[in-house]
């Protein structure tokens, strides 16, 4: 087991403006082995950074002694895959897509991607017929994950304040139905005690 901490967990960590220098560092010195980075829409690392910055970055992770296996996206939130506009579903599928070729080029295996939200006891928004929901949720994995095996990371869908998949057979059966090694799950026990309606 690996002792980790969340980018976002870090001063300005939630809006990316952290410098990842830092984090590896606080990680390190706070006695952390790991850091989860987190791509956002702003900040150290988005879907637009470069192939030669994230290469930078995991120079940078190469030198601090820390292990950084793993990136985190909280873009669903800005950009609702299972949103019931076409346009802020096709916004989601692009910018995650970007996150997953970023995620590799960092040298990390795999990617935290909240699939859809139905309806959020954190954040305020359009509420998402279920039905609905859950099959939008699987075509932007469906889509996603298409570049996720291309590159070589596995995509892992968290399920925490979104209102989807609340019993672990129908999650179960979503992740099984897309027959792929490269596909799997964040559980955030916390977060599901605390959140999960």
């Amino acid at each position: 087991m690996i002792k980790s901490i969340s980018y976002w967990s870090m001063q300005n960590g939630l809006a990316g403006t952290h410098p990842i220098a830092d984090a590896l560092h606080q990680a390190r010195t706070h006695g952390f082995a790991g850091l989860e980075l987190c791509i956002g829409l702003e900040g150290e690392l988005t879907p637009t950074s470069t192939q030669g910055e994230c290469e930078g970055i995991r120079e940078a992770i190469n030198n601090s002694g820390v292990i950084v296996q793993t990136l985190a996206s909280g873009m669903s939130w800005a950009f609702n895959p299972t949103s019931d506009d076409a346009a802020t579903r096709r916004r989601a599928i692009e910018i995650h897509t970007a996150a997953i070729r970023r995620c590799a080029w960092l040298g990390c295996e795999a990617m935290l991607f909240v699939p859809g939200i139905v309806k959020s006891p954190i954040v305020a928004g359009e509420v998402i017929r279920y039905d609905k929901a859950i099959d939008r949720a699987g075509e932007a994995v469906r889509q996603i994950l298409d570049v996720a095996e291309e590159v070589g990371v596995t995509l892992c869908v968290e399920n925490v304040w979104n209102g989807l998949f609340y019993s672990p057979l129908e999650l179960a059966n979503f992740i099984d139905s897309f027959g792929s090694n490269h596909l799997g799950v964040y559980f955030d026990v916390g977060n599901v005690l605390g959140y999960h309606q």
